[in-house]
């Protein structure tokens, strides 16, 4: 994916993603390394590290990056830090969306992570992904067939 700058700045950086659509790694037109990401589960951005690791010396320079896509691919607001789903925010320090799901696809009385309205992902970010925010969710590690088991098991239907 490829993020241009406003008219006054013009440049070219490529972004590279990890398996979850999160940017991790910021290259300019010559490929050099301008910015580097990491996450925490629910998308709350890491920029400090106590082993040294995540250092501007190695590219870590969180959240000064000025690149809007950010967890799973999503626009982040620069002043509330919030996480653009489409049908609603999240936010990535609660690790929950800020408002109900809009679809209300209803909760099952087996299955106590449907209850909660606000949850992301029933609260499994390293095996699903919201990518509207509509509360529907898409396996990362099954294939569609397999993901649609998982839900019918689950009583979970869209």
């Amino acid at each position: 994916m490829a993020e241009y700058g406003a008219v006054g700045n013009a440049q070219t950086r490529y972004l590279t993603v990890d398996g979850l659509g999160s940017t991790r790694l910021i290259t300019d037109g010559t490929g050099t390394v301008t910015s580097r990401h990491d996450y925490a589960p629910f998308g709350e951005e890491l920029t400090g590290s106590s082993n040294g690791v995540r250092t501007t010396g190695n590219g870590f320079v969180g959240l000064e990056a000025g690149v809007r896509q950010e967890f799973t691919g999503k626009e982040r607001d620069a002043e509330t830090r919030l996480d653009f789903f489409g049908a609603r925010y999240m936010s990535s320090a609660q690790g929950r969306f800020t408002n109900p799901d809009p679809m209300n696809l209803g909760a099952r009385i087996r299955y106590p992570q449907t209850w909660n309205m606000y949850s992301y992902t029933l609260n499994n970010p390293l095996r699903y992904v919201d990518a509207s925010g509509d509360g529907q969710q898409k396996s990362i590690t099954k294939s569609s067939t397999e993901h649609s088991q998982v839900f019918r098991q689950q009583g979970v239907t869209f």
